[in-house]
């Protein structure tokens, strides 16, 4: 992108966390999630959490499902990474990763549930080597998310969210002009979040 805008990278990069920090800001998890997690990820406006649950280690868990044709990878803030590793030990719910991303077999309504590893499972040196998990067998949109979730190397663990939701309004909106809706994200008012 630097190379085809003729702009520095650093340009280039801050543009684009702009564009995905208003793709954030209008999902339908934006108001729970970035009262938790809004200040790390550098949103202004809003002030250093009360984390939830009491931890300051930055890995929210998100669920992904599929519905009419679409994918939601919604914030579940009952969850946290230890309650994944619970889940792993006592229920044989089954993991994967890829570098430092997390992601299980299907739990509950959820094809898969993901997060960024936190300190948690390099503390308890939990391998996530599970074969098989069902999210990888037959899903049309997996294959494709899986790759560019591959691609995310060395990214830092507070914008990993945005990561995800850029891939989930680019598979929503892989019919429509971006252009268009992108503008009107960044036009619109800066929604309250409080």
């Amino acid at each position: 992108m630097p190379d085809q805008l003729g702009m520095a990278s650093n340009t280039v990069y801050k543009a684009v966390n702009t564009l995905r920090m208003s793709i954030l800001a209008h999902c339908l998890d934006a108001p729970i999630f970035l009262k938790h997690y809004g200040w790390e990820m550098g949103f202004p406006g809003i002030q250093k959490p009360e984390y939830p649950r009491g931890k300051a280690d930055f890995s929210p868990v998100f669920g992904v499902i599929k519905k009419g044709g679409k994918i939601f990878v919604d914030y579940l803030p009952h969850l946290d990474e230890s309650d994944i590793l619970h889940f792993k030990a006592n229920f044989y719910l089954k993991t994967a990763k890829m570098g430092n991303i997390v992601y299980t077999d299907s739990y509950k309504q959820y094809e898969t549930l993901i997060f960024y590893e936190g300190l948690v499972s390099r503390h308890h040196d939990i391998a996530h080597r599970d074969k098989g998990l069902a999210v990888e067998i037959n899903k049309d949109y997996w294959p494709a998310t899986r790759e560019k979730i591959k691609r995310l190397k060395g990214i830092m663990p507070h914008k990993f969210p945005l990561y995800l939701k850029e891939i989930e309004f680019r598979y929503n909106t892989r019919d429509k002009d971006l252009l268009e809706t992108l503008a009107g994200y960044m036009c619109s008012f800066v929604p309250k979040f409080e």
